[in-house]
């Protein structure tokens, strides 16, 4: 086995991962100011940011979407996701309890008002064509900080209110209203993929 100097993974082979700095989850108020937030922003807004929060999907997923993937006659959405883990089609619900939740509303109200620029992408940019991860993430930081969210938890890009690999997703679903299923699949993902 070669081991190169200053780089632990080689000196230990029991370590599978680099450490990474934890989460900080949103509470489910501050998922609903963030989705109120959106909302008032925008119908893209409000329909990417209720996409990742209730199917669990990372930035670039989000940013990955196609007209294609989503499905709104029959209510589903076809999700790639990244790191060579599933590819599944999920349902994309109303949300009677919550009407922020409603990511059926939201996606209608989207498609109606986003403009046609030849790009195949479900969520575009203001200049047209794909909207870049990077844009996504800055995209959240502002809103979050318009809705109040405390400045640590702006900055991480993948709060775990919005990620699907972490605890504290479904506890945050189940008081939002959220079906028990959900946190179960979330989980399932987590166990079958990794952090981006």
């Amino acid at each position: 086995m070669l081991h190169f100097k200053g780089n632990p993974m080689a000196t230990d082979p029991n370590t599978c991962r680099q450490s990474r700095p934890s989460m900080i989850h949103l509470e489910p108020a501050e998922v609903l100011a963030v989705l109120r937030a959106a909302k008032a922003k925008g119908a893209r807004e409000w329909s990417m940011f209720v996409l990742a929060y209730k199917h669990g999907l990372r930035a670039s997923e989000v940013c990955n979407l196609r007209l294609d993937d989503i499905d709104m006659k029959n209510g589903s959405i076809v999700v790639q996701r990244l790191k060579g883990s599933l590819c599944t089609t999920q349902a994309v619900t109303e949300h009677r309890g919550e009407p922020l939740l409603n990511e059926l509303k939201a996606l209608r109200e989207w498609l109606r008002q986003r403009p046609d620029d030849g790009s195949d992408y479900l969520f575009t940019s203001q200049k047209g064509g794909r909207l870049d991860r990077s844009q996504f993430f800055r995209l959240f930081q502002a809103i979050a900080s318009e809705a109040g969210v405390p400045a640590e938890k702006q900055t991480s890009p993948r709060s775990e209110a919005f990620d699907c690999e972490s605890p504290g997703f479904g506890k945050c679903q189940s008081r939002l209203g959220e079906t028990a299923a959900w946190p179960q699949i979330h989980w399932l993902h987590n166990a079958l993929c990794h952090h981006e």
